[in-house]
């Protein structure tokens, strides 16, 4: 019989732009996961409706050439891209987004 073991691993508070997640990757039992996974929980928050704004590079950070996938239990955030282009992701649904090269360029 195999010996399994089971590690359990709560994360780390960190901050992405004004959001707070839990961050569980790296860790001290794994380093990494890839070169582009980042497995994070998000805490809830509010956000002011129908306020996008125009982008002004506050919160960005790099996504070249990743794809991120989110899922939302609950809440309906409008995501606003560095272009000014949103999309809302409704209360169980799912969003992809394949980052662009970050040139401006389309």
């Amino acid at each position: 019989m195999e010996k399994t073991t089971i590690t359990s691993y709560g994360g780390v508070h960190a901050n992405v732009g004004d959001l707070l997640v839990n961050r569980l990757l790296p860790n001290r039992y794994r380093p990494a996961a890839g070169p582009s996974a980042f497995p994070d929980h998000g805490y809830p928050s509010e956000h002011r409706p129908n306020t996008p704004g125009v982008p002004t590079g506050a919160f960005a950070h790099p996504h070249r050439g990743i794809a991120t996938f989110t899922c939302l239990p609950a809440g309906s955030p409008e995501p606003c891209d560095g272009h000014g282009h949103t999309g809302t992701v409704d209360a169980g649904g799912a969003q992809r987004m394949k980052a662009g090269d970050q040139t401006g360029e389309r």
